[in-house]
């Protein structure tokens, strides 16, 4: 391996965002780079594990290193590249520009807050660690405009065109900033308000402590004005349901293959799941169409107003997606948050760890012991109570394949980053909520 492949990977096998899982350190080879500011971009191609697709990550030493590199590329129209080829700034030169925070790091993207102009502005400065993951994001930025969607405004975007002027994909997204904090905020400011003041005699069914009940509604307005600004550009068509049993069935067969264990409760879960699927597509049909296809409590915003908007849409989602999707993508969301939070308080009480403790009741929900009487996923009561005013006027039974393709896509992605404890920690709440989800629907010939 020549140095700079080394570089390469020592960079990448401290960078806590590559898994191992799915990418091959060990075959990085650098295809193109370009020195900006302090730091230098490298293109390199890495393949996946066992001979999988190859990818070309965006790298240099480390996040802020990547963040400040790109940033200085938004200065002017074009750069040329070590080896011939041309990243092009699309937008206006962000001048005088000054990194800021860094807001997430996950294996997809790193974000940061940036100032730039005189005046100075706030923005949001996205880079894509796969070049091209941002295209799909861009261009449904760029046909939203002046379509009032509640999503942020896109002011410009990097991409790469190779020695041979060929267009290679995105580099960089930066948009306006979208105020207000997390969906996660306000949920933990009610849950552990409803902790403080639970009573034995409390109704199940009450009202969720004020406000958030009226947020939540506001939340559901919101992705409907959205999906209704997506429907201008493409309006949804109605689909046979019948048509996602393929993809439902390669989920379930990808989540089998991150299983330690060729056989068990889990792949007799994955068995039921597949069964109840092809129960619910019989004569079914749903609405496929645009979506925002990546909805999760951290890319839901509140301001301080209440209003709502959501960030971060999804490049590429499934061609077979539709809104239900996304309300399904925000039900689970909910659970998974209610679930870890309940886990990591009673875990802390019982001076356990919480990511033993996890592990400890997927193994008791899973376990034929309780197959008569499952046990309820942590926080289940609670969570169901704010799932209540998201899912308020669907129909019922709407969301009971695109729930499950979502769990499945859940346990996918922890699955192929077993080992991580995170990861493993997430598989297992997961587990737990699938098995009551399967346990509750199979009883019930319409849901």
């Amino acid at each position: 391996m020549n140095p700079e492949a080394e570089r390469l990977r020592d960079a990448v096998a401290r960078a806590p965002w590559f898994s191992r899982a799915t990418l091959d350190p060990d075959s990085l080879r650098p295809l193109d780079e370009l020195r900006a500011g302090h730091a230098t971009v490298t293109w390199a191609a890495v393949d996946g594990t066992g001979g999988g697709h190859t990818t070309v990550l965006v790298l240099a030493e480390d996040d802020p290193a990547l963040l400040s590199a790109v940033l200085v590329l938004a200065a002017r129209p074009a750069w040329a590249t070590a080896r011939g080829g041309t990243v092009r700034w699309h937008g206006p030169p962000l001048t005088a520009a000054r990194l800021g925070a860094q807001l997430t790091a996950t294996a997809t993207n790193a974000v940061a807050r940036v100032t730039a102009g005189r005046p100075p502005r706030d923005l949001v400065l996205k880079v894509y660690r796969a070049l091209g993951d941002g295209g799909g994001e861009i261009a449904l930025l760029s046909r939203l405009a002046g379509h009032r969607a509640p999503l942020p405004e896109a002011v410009g975007h990097l991409d790469y065109l190779t020695p041979d002027g060929r267009p290679a994909g995105c580099l960089a997204l930066v948009t306006e900033v979208a105020p207000g904090v997390p969906l996660d905020v306000p949920l933990r400011a009610a849950l552990h308000a409803h902790w403080a003041g639970a009573a034995p005699q409390a109704v199940p069914q009450a009202p969720l402590d004020p406000p958030l009940d009226p947020l939540l509604d506001r939340v559901r307005a919101a992705l409907a004005d959205l999906h209704h600004a997506l429907a201008e550009l493409r309006p949804p068509r109605l689909t046979p349901l019948a048509d996602r049993l393929p993809r439902l069935a390669t989920a379930v067969a990808d989540v089998r293959r991150t299983l330690p264990e060729s056989t068990g409760p889990r792949h007799r879960l994955l068995d039921r799941c597949a069964a109840l699927a092809g129960r619910w597509a019989a004569g079914a049909a749903h609405p496929a169409g645009p979506v925002h296809g990546d909805l999760h409590l951290g890319h839901v915003l509140v301001d301080a107003g209440d209003r709502v908007r959501f960030v971060d849409p999804a490049g590429a989602p499934p061609p077979d997606a539709g809104p239900l999707d996304d309300l399904a993508a925000l039900v689970r969301a909910v659970e998974c948050f209610a679930a870890d939070e309940q886990v990591a308080r009673t875990a802390q009480q019982r001076a356990y760890h919480k990511h033993r403790y996890a592990t400890a009741l997927r193994r008791a929900a899973l376990a034929p012991a309780t197959a008569a009487r499952p046990l309820p996923p942590p926080a289940a009561d609670w969570a169901a109570r704010a799932v209540a005013p998201l899912t308020a006027g669907t129909a019922p039974g709407a969301l009971c394949v695109p729930y499950l393709l979502r769990a499945l896509h859940e346990l996918r992605h922890h699955g192929e980053r077993a080992g991580d404890p995170d990861a493993d920690y997430y598989a297992d709440l997961t587990w737990i909520s699938l098995r009551a989800f399967v346990t509750a629907k199979e009883g019930s010939p319409r849901a």
